[in-house]
């Protein structure tokens, strides 16, 4: 039998075979061309966030009525809810099924609430269920762990 040879890096001073595996060095073989390179590929790729998440409103916005026309218009399916939980806080404890909060406030993960400033956005209805207690309470309190 014969021992496996380990690929060993290049030594000091002599570049790889371009064909060669990458290595455990391989984050210390770049240049400053292909710091530039990546920026610039950075860059455009905000580029592409920006205009998907905040360029789409007013496509959005243009086809507001015909979007809710169409929302309206189907059947809501069935919806079998076992034991989900919804907290809300005490000043809107006597309406719990109320998406008000979700609105007036930060509207926690999803919503933008009128706290936040509608600027480019609008705030609208949300409504949070949970599984169960534990993830409406990290839902609630946007907390991780509990």
């Amino acid at each position: 039998m014969s021992r496996r040879s380990r690929n060993k890096p290049p030594p000091p001073g002599r570049p790889p075979h371009p064909a060669a595996p990458p290595t455990l060095y391989e984050l210390e073989r770049f240049s400053n061309d292909d710091l530039a390179r990546w920026a610039g590929v950075s860059e455009r790729l905000d580029e592409l966030q920006r205009e998907l998440h905040v360029g789409l409103e007013s496509q959005r916005h243009a086809h507001r009525d015909a979007l809710f026309t169409a929302l309206r218009g189907a059947a809501a399916p069935a919806l079998t809810l076992g034991r989900w939980v919804r907290l809300v806080g005490y000043q809107y404890s006597l309406q719990p099924l109320s998406p008000i909060g979700s609105v007036l406030r930060d509207g926690g993960s999803f919503n933008i609430g009128r706290e936040v400033g509608e600027g480019a956005f609008k705030s609208f209805p949300d409504f949070y269920i949970a599984i169960d207690f534990v993830v409406g309470l990290r839902e609630y309190y946007q907390r991780e762990y509990y």
